[in-house]
């Protein structure tokens, strides 16, 4: 009899439980996967969501549109080539260079420091930068993709395309947040910028006593040489990379290709490139 009132309470606990689980299996939340913002895509540098249409799909999940206008977009989230700011890849730019002139603060990549190294050693040997007597100055080695993305989504979602509209890249992974690419502009020797971050005709107005064109093939020379070793986005008369994306997707340049081939910089990409 004990051992029948034993098997019975066993059932019943049995059954209990399975209840218990079955109701638990129902009532659980429906898989919430499809609401989780993803890059669709992969670019040259990384993870990407790729174009207008997936972009659009990507911002929906990722931020929130604002009622007093604008987007909060906390869930856009990192991935391969979005290198954070206290990654043990980036480290201070050097500040002891003799032509190389960089911001307190800014960090790269060892790539990219090893290169502005061998551009300072460049210049430091070149007879024209010592008739002309300009320096360089270089920025934005590094920059937050994260960051990035939030502001490009907050046009996406107003309808703007970035790269289109914008002279902005579509959200993930840049040169620039992969630590690949810098920003370097040429100074003429009253401290002046020959080659602005806005230059995109041949006519722009610089204010410095070396012309655009000129200063803009200088840059071209001094960085994309065998030595130093940089390759420029062909659009973008400031933006060098090292190790960055291959020559054959038509977006990147060196000299003397860069003048012959794409001057004016248009800073915006032709059909076919794929800057990113």
């Amino acid at each position: 009899m004990k051992t029948r009132r034993r098997l019975l309470a066993t059932a019943f606990t049995a059954l209990a439980l399975l209840g218990l689980l079955t109701a638990t299996e129902r009532d659980a939340p429906a898989d919430t996967a499809s609401d989780v913002p993803r890059y669709t895509r992969r670019n040259a540098f990384g993870v990407s969501c790729g174009n207008m249409e997936s972009c659009t799909e990507f911002c929906k999940k990722a931020c929130d549109v604002l009622p007093s206008g604008g987007a909060h977009c906390p869930r856009v989230p990192g991935g391969d080539g979005l290198i954070p700011g206290d990654s043990p890849l980036l480290k201070p730019l050097p500040r002891d260079l003799a032509y190389v002139r960089v911001d307190r603060g800014d960090k790269g990549t060892t790539e990219v420091i090893e290169g502005l190294k061998r551009l300072d050693a460049w210049l430091a040997a070149s007879k024209e930068r010592a008739d002309k007597n300009y320096k360089v100055h270089v920025s934005n080695c590094w920059r937050d993709g994260i960051h990035d993305g939030k502001v490009e989504c907050y046009f996406i979602m107003k309808g703007k395309n970035p790269q289109a509209d914008l002279k902005l890249a579509m959200p993930g992974a840049t040169p620039h947040s992969s630590g690949k690419a810098c920003d370097i502009h040429l100074i003429d020797a009253q401290g002046r910028n020959a080659v602005p971050g806005n230059a995109c005709t041949a006519d722009a107005k610089t204010g410095s006593s070396i012309d655009f064109k000129t200063a803009s093939r200088m840059l071209d020379e001094a960085l994309t040489n065998d030595q130093v070793g940089a390759q420029r986005l062909n659009y973008e008369a400031w933006h060098y990379e090292w190790g960055g994306a291959v020559r054959n997707d038509d977006c990147r340049c060196k000299a003397p290709e860069c003048q012959q081939k794409f001057w004016p910089p248009t800073c915006k990409p032709s059909t076919g490139c794929k800057p990113h």
